[in-house]
């Protein structure tokens, strides 16, 4: 009877891991139609910026993200900020494989600002178009249940126009802080995947060859 009972749950909790497996992947789904369908509108690149950190602050991933969700950023980054962070992805997944008791890089915090914890609420500052390159500034801040961050801290949105769409093509960061994020997202992708690893059968050189000549996921 008690084996009867625990067959029971087990085939429950599978049955429930693959119900949630096919509802993620609807909701993924319906997330990546809509931001496609918005992001074919956007004519503006302080409109784009708006959707991708509207839409960061939704996902609430931490880290670089999985594939699923680099899917969807594809509709607002370019395709070389896209390879470097599939580039960091697969990085992260062999240091998992080689080292699963050491704490892996990419894994955690937000790279999408200047403070680890990441934002919740920004503003538009200014924007600044010349042809087909645009810088936004916004003003971030992290504001913790009813105390509101007052000071915040702002970072820059670099864009280019390619094919009469606009992709964020890095974001520098402006805020200083102990524990965050300095110098540029772009920058410092490019900064810890070019290291040699040998043990992790890493060749940064190549790896980052595929991102610099503007490969899109494979």
């Amino acid at each position: 009877m008690v084996c009867l009972r625990v067959r029971q749950k087990t085939l429950i909790s599978a049955l429930n891991f693959q119900k949630m497996k096919t509802i993620n992947k609807l909701v993924l789904a319906i997330l990546t139609l809509f931001y496609a369908l918005n992001s074919q509108a956007v004519t503006r690149p302080e409109s784009l910026v708006r959707q991708f950190y509207d839409w960061r602050f939704k996902s609430q991933f931490t880290g670089v993200p999985e594939m699923a969700t680099l899917k969807v950023a594809e509709l607002f980054l370019s395709s070389e900020l896209i390879c470097l962070l599939d580039r960091a992805r697969d990085y992260r997944s062999r240091f998992v494989k080689n080292y699963p008791t050491d704490k892996p890089p990419f894994i955690e915090g937000d790279m999408f600002t200047s403070l680890f914890e990441g934002a919740n609420r920004y503003k538009l500052e200014s924007v600044k178009v010349n042809g087909e390159n645009a810088i936004v500034q916004l003003h971030f801040y992290h504001d913790q249940g009813a105390q509101k961050d007052k000071a915040g801290w702002r970072d820059t949105v670099l864009l280019r126009q390619k094919n009469h769409q606009w992709r964020i093509t890095d974001i520098q960061y402006g805020g200083q802080f102990d524990f965050g994020n300095s110098g540029s997202l772009r920058l410092n992708l490019y900064d810890e995947l070019s290291k040699e690893n040998n043990e992790l059968d890493w060749h940064g050189k190549t790896q980052l060859n595929l991102c610099r000549y503007g490969n899109l996921l494979r």
